[in-house]
């Protein structure tokens, strides 16, 4: 996981002078106009990545290697906008080296400043729903065909039994573990979850939820009452979660590093 302390220690000094920051070969930014669901379709092929309908947040999230990363102090239009970024670099290049590049394109065409600092937020503790520690009917003995899922983004092409990820109103995996699960949860609950489960196997969870979102829209609505589910038979995550996997969200608090934006702009396109 690559992470850095602030946006301007990105570079180190060799020999008195700046190591030059890393940077994608080719690079792209336009603004996606479309409102297309779900948004961060991003398709991973040899030497290139595509980040279509893209959230900011969910780039600098990347940038610093931290899918759970709270993000503050930015305008609205990092989480409402979205951008189709297309990037190109060697094909033998790490994945992880991609983080950096980021930061610097980041930097480059959003002219992004930005730094870390310690806070205590509220967060989540996941642990088990029942006292008898038995698990829900959705979350089972891994599917051996599957490859683990670590946590970041689903593997590019990975089949209908091994689930997309996380996508509007459902989590899919065929192999994952459950502190990966909690990295997933965050970004669905808008707060950290941390895993307090015990649990250390890897399962197949199938997990169907209305998202807040949707039920947050729908309860404003001009006062009216909430318009029907499209799938009635999906809860809210809550309590999905303690029905089809046999877990819990609970209040807590926690100290977190926290990623105060200083300075962003709506790139220009081209």
């Amino acid at each position: 996981m690559v992470r850095f302390a602030s946006i301007a220690l990105a570079g180190s000094l060799v020999l008195g002078q700046a190591a030059p920051l890393p940077q994608f070969d080719v690079a792209s930014v336009k603004p996606n106009t479309l409102l297309e669901q779900p948004s961060n379709n991003w398709r991973v092929t040899p030497g290139r990545t595509d980040y279509h309908n893209s959230q900011l947040i969910e780039l600098i999230r990347l940038a610093w290697g931290d899918f759970q990363l709270r993000v503050e102090n930015g305008p609205d239009w990092i989480t409402r906008g979205r951008f189709d970024v297309v990037v190109q670099y060697p094909a033998d290049t790490p994945r992880a080296a991609t983080g950096p590049m980021m930061r610097t394109l980041l930097t480059d065409r959003f002219k992004l400043a930005a730094h870390l600092e310690p806070r205590e937020v509220p967060t989540y503790s996941l642990v088990l729903a029942r006292a008898d520690r038995r698990l829900g009917p959705r979350l089972t003995s891994p599917l051996a065909e599957c490859p683990l899922a670590n946590g970041t983004i689903p593997p590019p092409g990975s089949g209908p039994a091994c689930g997309p990820g996380v996508n509007q109103g459902s989590m899919r995996f065929g192999n994952i573990r459950i502190a990966n699960i909690a990295l997933y949860l965050s970004r669905v609950v808008g707060r950290r979850v941390i895993d307090n489960t015990g649990l250390t196997d890897p399962y197949k969870i199938d997990l169907k939820f209305t998202p807040p979102q949707v039920l947050a829209a729908a309860a404003s609505s001009a006062g009216a009452p909430p318009a029907p589910l499209s799938e009635p038979e999906a809860p809210d995550v809550f309590v999905a979660l303690q029905e089809q996997l046999g877990l819990k969200l609970e209040d807590a608090k926690g100290q977190i590093q926290v990623l105060v934006i200083d300075h962003v702009e709506q790139p220009t396109p081209d």
